[in-house]
């Protein structure tokens, strides 16, 4: 293909499907000039350059805050094009995945590209039976994003009715999850959905554990979404395949140390402190 105009190129490339046309931008020069000088991946969701900063929250104040290199273009703030309410809180980013951010005021925003839109909240289990939303958005696969929330697990002292009984298995071997989706024609675009543990649960529920899922740092690597929990298990959540799995820690890891996840260019890391 390389005799032939960049046009035609475009034309053969755009009928690709996204991860196909993901894979393609990687084999040569020419062909990612082509797919990204015609915005073949979708320019209001993918971001336009290489990473100009990086957004840290500080926990305290409730807000997050953007940083970036003297010599980066600066991404303005969202308040310039985030209709937010007057809560602080609805700037706080809860979750991030490949350039989109979730915050607090259920915003789901693309800072590169000033892209944003409002998403409803997501149902509530019961009362006062409190969840943590994330957020999955892989441009190879759809240009269409999707959260899915996780219920925390409340124990007698917190409620009076127990949603999860202590001795029970963690996570249990099936679970309805609240799921919403870009692409999905329901009116509030939610809907529940059966997920199935693949493999042994990782822990006994106790009365000395207040919850399980944390709302720390999760990583989305190959299809699944990574999230760190209490006694360092990590929960895998693949939406694809509606299934869950437990992960517990390396034996290295100590018990009073924290594991935290991340990625790098060999892949999904650990690290404890």
């Amino acid at each position: 293909m390389e005799f032939l105009p960049d046009d035609l190129v475009a034309g053969i490339l755009r009928r690709l499907a996204p991860r196909d046309l993901a894979v393609a931008r990687g084999v040569c020069k020419a062909w990612r000039a082509v797919i990204d000088g015609r915005r073949l991946l979708r320019t209001d969701l993918l971001p336009l350059s290489t990473l100009g900063g990086i957004f840290i929250n500080f926990h305290a104040q409730s807000f997050s805050e953007y940083f970036f290199p003297i010599t980066s273009t600066a991404i303005s703030s969202m308040a310039d094009y985030v209709p937010f309410s007057s809560k602080r809180d609805d700037r706080y980013v809860t979750c991030h995945c490949n350039g989109l951010l979730l915050l607090e005021g259920d915003y789901v925003v693309n800072p590169a590209t000033r892209w944003w839109t409002h998403v409803p909240p997501p149902p509530s289990h019961r009362p006062l039976d409190f969840g943590c939303t994330f957020l999955v958005f892989d441009p190879a696969l759809s240009s269409h994003y999707e959260l899915f929330s996780v219920r925390q697990l409340i124990y007698r002292d917190h409620v009076d009715s127990v949603v999860t009984e202590e001795g029970s298995q963690w996570p249990p071997s099936s679970c309805i999850l609240h799921v919403f989706s870009s692409s999905s024609k329901a009116a509030s675009g939610w809907e529940d959905r059966l997920f199935v543990r693949d493999g042994e649960a990782a822990a006994i529920v106790t009365d000395k554990r207040t919850r399980m899922v944390k709302e720390d740092s999760p990583v989305y690597y190959k299809r699944a979404t990574y999230i760190p929990c209490e006694t360092n298990i990590v929960l895998r959540v693949s939406l694809s395949d509606t299934k869950y799995r437990a992960i517990k820690p390396p034996s290295a890891i100590g018990v009073k140390e924290v594991l935290h996840l991340g990625k790098s260019k060999d892949g999904l890391s650990t690290y404890s402190k």
